[in-house]
């Protein structure tokens, strides 16, 4: 274990991340196919305005429900820890959000309008995923092995990233069909991954394990405030910004610089990171 006195690796790059367990760069694996492939969350905005025809305060208002429920999703996730495997748990959103997607594909050619809600109902399935996938790998990581591997599921997303919003305004302007189909087909691939290739790890509690209360400070409770103004201007990128590119350059040519300023921006990230 690395103590505080001794001599941080020199390793650098990708060299830095040898050595994790193998359940680690599955988890990775997962992690970038999941961010690649997940178009609807990217162009949200866009689908509910531009091809469903809702009004933008409509879209806001199911933009905010889905932000909601995703939030809800991500506290839910913490209270299924106790009660069942993580792995199963996590199997069992992933595959929700898959048929979610995949009933939307069908909803486009048989009842559009359908469409918000199963994305809605999608969205506490969809929120429970990243913290499941953290503490996975938090179970499969030793403790000087926990930067390393946080730090790789970080590159994981921003790499996914990269690449999923330009597959995503291709997906918009040729067929919405297509793109609720190929999103739903990526989830059910990282699913039938992560079934395969990670095993179940059950929580032993020791005789001598006792639950202690977490306190939390003022610190850390003003952590907690910033942080959720910080997440709500940060969301403007999702919602005000793909509004504006659309009005400003129209709907197919807005979506795909809107998807080329994600990418530069995951880019920059990755870079500089």
């Amino acid at each position: 274990m690395i103590t505080p006195n001794s001599p941080r690796p020199h390793a650098t790059g990708l060299s830095l991340y040898r050595g994790l367990p193998a359940s680690i760069y599955i988890l990775f694996v997962i992690r970038v196919f999941n961010r690649f492939g997940d178009f609807v969350q990217i162009l949200l905005v866009l689908i509910l305005t531009g091809k469903l025809g809702l009004s933008s305060s409509e879209a806001g208002l199911f933009v905010s429900a889905s932000i909601l429920a995703t939030m809800f999703g991500q506290l839910l996730s913490a209270y299924g820890c106790k009660r069942w495997r993580i792995k199963s748990l996590l199997l069992f959103c992933q595959l929700m959000v898959s048929i979610s997607y995949m009933l939307c594909a069908l909803c486009y050619l048989i009842h559009p309008l359908f469409i918000p809600y199963l994305i809605l109902f999608a969205s506490p399935f969809r929120g429970g995923t990243a913290p499941l996938t953290n503490t996975m790998v938090a179970q499969f990581s030793k403790p000087d092995e926990l930067s390393r591997s946080f730090s790789l599921l970080y590159l994981g997303t921003n790499v996914g990233i990269a690449i999923g919003p330009v597959v995503a305004s291709l997906l918009y302007v040729r067929s919405l069909f297509l793109l609720f189909l190929f999103s739903s087909c990526l989830l059910l691939g990282t699913t039938l991954l992560l079934f395969w290739g990670i095993k179940h790890i059950q929580i032993q509690q020791g005789p001598d394990m006792v639950k202690t209360r977490m306190h939390i400070g003022k610190p850390l409770w003003l952590f907690f405030g910033f942080f959720v103004l910080y997440s709500l201007l940060y969301g403007q990128n999702t919602f005000t910004l793909p509004l504006q590119f659309s009005e400003l350059f129209g709907q197919d040519k807005g979506s795909s610089m809107y998807a080329s300023l994600m990418m530069v921006n995951a880019v920059t990230v990755l870079v500089a990171t």
